[in-house]
């Protein structure tokens, strides 16, 4: 059954609907990496407050998703570029000191790998043709014949 869209009554593009379920694994990483550490090095109010932040920033992007609002599709685009960058930081971080020489190991490696996975992947779900479509902007190719 495909997902309405409460504003237009039509069905969103199965690769918006992807970046929608991306975005909402990349809230529920943060938020269970959180709790993760909490019942493993303790209660950290100020990493707390940061996955809190970035669970609001993805559940308030995609409900714009849901909503065909251009400013997620924006939002959603620059989330994939950090995504992207994400997993060139890992990638990095994992050659230069090893899973090991991270400050929780391989948990930490395996969060950070998913939550890149994650943004970029919506970021790259939203970046087709038929995504940009839904939110209005031209999906580019040449002009309808006349």
């Amino acid at each position: 059954m495909p997902f309405w869209d409460a504003q237009r009554n039509a069905p969103l593009a199965p690769p918006v609907l992807a970046a929608v379920w991306a975005l909402h694994s990349y809230a529920a990483l943060s938020g269970g990496y959180v709790v993760w550490m909490a019942l493993t090095i303790g209660f950290n109010p100020d990493e707390a407050v940061l996955a809190g932040i970035r669970l609001a920033c993805a559940e308030g992007i995609a409900w714009g998703l849901r909503r065909r609002q251009s400013w997620a599709l924006w939002l959603g685009l620059a989330g994939g570029v950090f995504g992207g960058l994400g997993l060139v930081g890992a990638a990095l971080a994992i050659s230069h000191a090893g899973v090991s020489g991270l400050p929780l190991g391989v948990v930490t490696a395996a969060y950070s790998i998913a939550s890149a996975v994650c943004l970029a992947l919506s970021g790259l779900l939203l970046a087709r043709r038929d995504s940009r479509a839904v939110f209005g902007a031209p999906a580019g190719g040449p002009p309808p014949a006349a």
